[in-house]
């Protein structure tokens, strides 16, 4: 019996068609991998959208417009072109705007001015915003200086401070007095990328692949400068960064603990959040091993959770229950891998990076409270 013969355009039309799929499958996951890059590794601060007018003003009041943020109770900063201010408690809510309690630091407010409610409630630095004495110092590095705050303290275990994400320094303000306070000294520093500290060539983000040592240089400035043990900090990213730190850097001897708010324990997570609809199962796997190669990540290093057994130091977590960038469930899941040195505190009504704002006083007790339990009362 006779075979019939394909036609003979058959073969290439169907390795046309496999190419075009190919090729498709690869742009959709190539879009995508750029996706994490321009949503997840951009480490400078995010400029203020000033998208409120203030319509009253005076007599320690303010009205600006009725909003998700501006009805949630708490203390938060109020930023305009050339002033700055902080929003205090509610006094009423209407169907369109809310008046709050509220004190300018810098500069003056009027009727029509534009501002944005600012999650860091402080305007500058230590001095602008509490009037704290601190030293600019430049914490060399591999890459070059990374300039820092520097707020000296009778006591000999230091707190250094590590931002996150879409922030700079000024996240540390909120917790800063009640550090100093109880005499601790305190670092708190930038690193490279993040707009502040000496760049590399990429510009992006590794969280903390590469930033760790940009830490472990200021574990080492403060070192040379008389700090006998550390207690690290960290917002986000910075939680990630300090994590690294802590698998990598020589000097861990000297860390008796780490805060964690928010963090972010496995950036694997966050990838997968930015999966759009156009980039299911297979793209998207595809777009993000297209992300490890293009932007020098590592999704394994990368995942705490699944590194808890490498941790050798106690971890106190802030989190918020509302938080919808990292849900808690990430925090859960560490605290019960590691139940032994681990712990959690719940902010109900707080999302991301806002527990201070939401519940300043239990944040404040909750932090201090950790650095006595690893650096011991005066």
């Amino acid at each position: 019996m006779r075979r019939s013969k394909l036609p003979p355009w058959i073969g290439p039309a169907v390795g046309g068609v496999a190419l075009a799929a190919f090729v498709v499958v690869f742009a959709l996951a190539w879009a995508y991998s750029s996706r994490i890059g321009a949503f997840a590794l951009d480490a400078e601060a995010a400029p203020l959208d000033l998208d409120l007018v203030v319509s009253e003003l005076g007599g320690g009041r303010i009205v600006v417009p009725r909003t998700e943020r501006t009805i949630v109770e708490g203390v938060w900063g109020l930023a305009a072109d050339d002033a700055y201010g902080q929003l205090g408690s509610i006094v009423q809510i209407s169907e369109n705007d809310v008046e709050r309690g509220f004190k300018t630091f810098e500069g003056s407010f009027s009727v029509g001015d534009r501002v944005a409610i600012d999650q860091d409630a402080f305007p500058g630095d230590p001095s602008r915003a509490h009037a704290l004495g601190f030293d600019n110092v430049r914490v060399p590095a591999d890459l070059g200086p990374n300039p820092a705050w520097f707020i000296d303290g009778r006591r000999t275990t230091w707190v250094i401070i590590v931002h996150g994400r879409g922030h700079d320094r000024r996240q540390a303000l909120r917790i800063l007095p009640a550090l100093v306070e109880e005499g601790f000294p305190v670092l708190v520093v930038s690193y490279r990328n993040d707009g502040i500290g000496t760049p590399d060539r990429s510009g992006t983000s590794t969280w903390g692949l590469d930033e760790w040592r940009d830490l472990d240089a200021a574990l080492a400035l403060a070192q040379r400068k008389g700090a006998a043990s550390f207690v690290l900090m960290g917002f986000d990213t910075g939680a990630e960064i300090i994590s690294m730190t802590l698998h990598e850097s020589s000097r861990t001897a000297d860390v008796l603990g780490a805060v964690f708010d928010g963090p972010v324990l496995d950036l694997d997570d966050v990838a997968r959040d930015l999966q759009p609809g156009w980039a299911p199962g297979p793209i998207g796997v595809l777009g993000r091993e297209l992300a490890e190669i293009r932007f020098s990540l590592d999704w394994e290093q990368l995942d705490q959770i699944a590194r808890a057994d490498q941790f050798d130091v106690p971890i106190l977590i802030l989190h918020g229950a509302k938080d919808p960038v990292v849900p808690i469930d990430r925090s859960l899941a560490f605290v019960e891998a590691r139940p032994d040195l681990v712990s959690l505190e719940r902010f109900e009504r707080a999302g991301h990076g806002d527990l201070w704002n939401t519940d300043l006083e239990r944040y404040q007790n909750a932090v201090v409270g950790f650095l006595f339990t690893v650096a011991g009362e005066e």
